[in-house]
């Protein structure tokens, strides 16, 4: 009887790294240049076209390592062509709250990239997936980048290097990694030492040491976290999919259905009935519930945007709850009634915006606001379809595309320029004009107020509006080409005309 070989020993398993030496290596050299291009265009500048810049060359970068380096799994294109558009479109507004929803978005869309989010995942992922798969990014970077810096084969580097002189440059290579920094660190003590041995070094190389130093360390740093991010999305398992089931407790049926969105569909329809009533009633209606057209108008703007959010999360959460055959019909039609019922919510909440406006004007947190509720508007007529077809994809995808489109549409509108646009267009007599809060507002305002006055040179506020003029003159920041933005350019350009 012949004797069974005996099997392996785990501990002589030698499981093959996912990454070549070569494909380590260029993450290793793109998170360096990712490092020294964010020291040199970020540095003591307004953000501008260096955002752009900057974006462009990771979103290029993502792409070539998975297209010509072979790195798998290959990025997103949808994802990477959408970072690139919000990475252009950065650079054309000179809204400060409009840019950082741009950075917003863009960097929710560079997490999907980094946990793996593929293009037929896209399609089929689910909110709950979201979660879980955003976990792995709180540790999931810190842990690959030691995978990769400790359990990449840099000895098998040698192996794709041929010739004589082939291995001299990487010995060389191998020297200036260890050598450069450990000079610059030395060379910066020894001079703080003495005043004599710093002025030779300064003349010798004639550069500042602390300078240098200073930026080494911020190259190094931003490098190594774009290394960790790298990592992540080529070294960490792919983007997990899941059934996101309804735990028993909390199963909805017929009954608990009803009572939940049958109530609720009874409140709004009777919230829309006395809206109606104000909208049909006129001024007199609303006046003689002793609220001034202001007054109402103020009260609820808000609050109907918060009911407008909250209702959408309901909304979403009551379709995992009614899970079961019954329950989910029901569910259906009543999600149907509540979600026509928030159209008429929506109305109703810019019904009072527009008194809002007429009596205090519009600002950043109305116009964005409102922004929403149009957003809100738009994903609900994704979320009607999804509900009676099975073959819609999920939500999320609807979300990032919607989301995109939105930020896009905002910087087609230029917020800041509408806002003066409209406030203008009240000034009267009787009415206040709040000078003071156009001038807090971007450089994108001053077209709208020189065409304004341009129309109306007997204007009331006609003071007011030079004063802002000259105030945003005064103030024009000191930058060079990184912090380029046309509309903060068109606005220097047309301030120093006057």
């Amino acid at each position: 009887m012949e004797a069974e070989p005996l099997a392996a020993s785990p501990a002589k398993i030698k499981v093959p790294f996912p990454l070549t030496a070569l494909q380590s290596l260029s993450l290793v050299l793109f998170s360096l240049l990712l490092g020294i291009l964010a020291d040199g265009l970020f540095r003591a500048t307004l953000p501008g076209i260096n955002v752009t810049l900057f974006q462009l060359v990771l979103v290029t970068g993502l792409y070539g390592l998975g297209r010509f380096g072979r790195l798998e799994p290959k990025p997103n294109p949808i994802l990477l062509a959408a970072m690139a558009l919000l990475a252009l479109l950065f650079f054309w507004r000179a809204s400060p709250f409009l840019q950082f929803l741009n950075l917003a978005v863009s960097s929710f869309l560079f997490l999907l990239v980094v946990g793996q989010l593929s293009y037929q995942s896209l399609w089929r992922s689910h909110f709950g997936e979201l979660l879980i798969n955003g976990l792995r990014l709180i540790f999931g970077p810190f842990f690959s980048f030691f995978t990769l810096v400790f359990g990449s084969p840099w000895k098998d580097l040698g192996q794709h290097v041929q010739g004589r002189n082939s291995r001299w440059l990487l010995s060389a290579f191998r020297g200036l990694v260890f050598a450069i920094p450990l000079f610059i660190m030395f060379a910066v003590l020894l001079a703080s030492a003495d005043a004599l041995f710093e002025q030779l070094l300064q003349r010798t190389f004639r550069f500042d040491f602390e300078s240098w130093l200073e930026h080494s360390l911020i190259i190094l740093f931003i490098a190594m976290v774009a290394l960790a991010f790298l990592a992540q999305t080529f070294l960490d398992n792919p983007w997990q999919h899941f059934e996101l089931k309804t735990p028993k407790l909390l199963q909805f049926g017929r009954i608990e259905t009803a009572l939940v969105f049958g109530s609720l569909s009874l409140l709004f329809a009777s919230f829309i009935l006395v809206q109606a009533s104000y909208l049909f009633g006129g001024e007199s209606r609303v006046l003689g519930s002793s609220l001034s057209y202001a007054q109402y108008g103020r009260r609820g703007f808000f609050e109907l945007v918060t009911v407008t959010v909250l209702l959408h999360i309901v909304l979403l959460v009551g379709m995992w709850f009614c899970t079961q055959p019954k329950a989910k019909q029901l569910y259906k039609i009543l999600a149907t009634i509540l979600v026509f019922l928030l159209y008429g919510v929506i109305i109703s909440a810019f019904s009072r915006l527009n008194l809002y406006i007429t009596t205090y004007g519009l600002t950043e947190l109305r116009f964005y606001s409102s922004a929403m509720i149009i957003w809100i508007a738009v994903v609900m007529l994704y979320f009607l379809f999804q509900l009676f077809s099975s073959k819609a994809p999920k939500l999320l995808p609807s979300y990032i595309i919607l989301g995109v489109l939105g930020v896009t549409g905002l910087y087609l509108s230029n917020p800041d320029a509408a806002i003066a646009r409209t406030n203008l267009s009240r000034i009267s007599v009787e009415s206040e004009f709040d000078a003071e809060y156009l001038g807090e507002l971007s450089l994108d305002i001053v077209k709208p107020i020189q065409d304004y006055l341009e129309q109306n040179p007997e204007s009331p506020v006609r003071y007011k509006l030079h004063e802002v003029l000259r105030d945003k003159t005064f103030k024009l920041p000191e930058a060079d080409w990184r912090s380029f933005n046309v509309g903060r350019w068109h606005g220097e350009k047309q301030l120093l005309r006057q």
